[in-house]
């Protein structure tokens, strides 16, 4: 682990080029966990926080991606219920959420949003 011994500063490193990656690559959920583990770390001062978004990719959150991420994959809500051990109502209701912040009313229009997300990151 880096930072035991003499290492933190090179965890602090590290971790800035991670969150440079990340915010290049516009993987806002990842740049704000790098930032909560350098502060957690002793390494930063709190980062403040940008008010949530309300739609869009970066409304999604953690389990709505994965839940997205399943529907490109084919699944049904079963499936996908399975696959993350939750209930399928749970799934539904994800989904539910997923379509409001998107503003996307089936899931093949989800699936081809995605996709084409995932092409051009825009």
């Amino acid at each position: 682990m880096l930072l035991g011994g003499d290492a933190p500063d090179r965890a602090g490193a590290l971790l800035a080029a991670a969150t440079a990656t990340y915010a290049d690559l516009g993987a806002a959920w990842w740049v704000d966990r790098a930032a909560a583990d350098a502060h957690r770390m002793g390494l930063t001062r709190p980062a403040r926080r940008r008010a949530p978004a309300v739609t869009g990719w970066d409304a999604l959150t953690h389990t709505e991606h994965i839940v997205v991420a399943a529907i490109e994959d084919g699944l049904s809500n079963a499936a996908t219920a399975e696959r993350m051990g939750i209930s399928k109502r749970t799934v539904e209701a994800h989904l539910r959420s997923v379509f409001g912040k998107l503003g996307v009313q089936s899931r093949l229009e989800l699936a081809l949003r995605a996709a084409a997300e995932r092409r051009t990151g825009a």
